[in-house]
């Protein structure tokens, strides 16, 4: 979903950067749960900013933070860039 956020933004740009973006931000957001400053766990009490900025940290969700970009990565640049341009 934050593939296809950034590919939204950067139309006028290549899917790298679309790539690069998302994984960052993923990774920022995972890297994010291991602080607990009083305002982060205060807005983790929140269930909308909950499902955004998680509840703990966990190695497995940055493989899949990479594996998610990178197969929508590939779906943009071999199915949808093959039929749309």
């Amino acid at each position: 979903m934050i593939y296809w956020f950034f590919r939204f933004i950067f139309t006028t740009k290549k899917s790298y950067y679309a790539l690069i973006f998302s994984v960052l931000f993923c990774f920022g957001i995972e890297f994010l749960q291991l602080l607990q400053h009083p305002i982060l766990i205060e807005w983790r009490n929140n269930p909308m900013l909950r499902l955004v900025l998680g509840q703990g940290f966990l190695w497995t969700d940055l493989i899949a933070y990479c594996l998610g970009s990178l197969i929508a990565f590939f779906i943009d640049r071999k199915i949808i860039n093959r039929y749309f341009k």
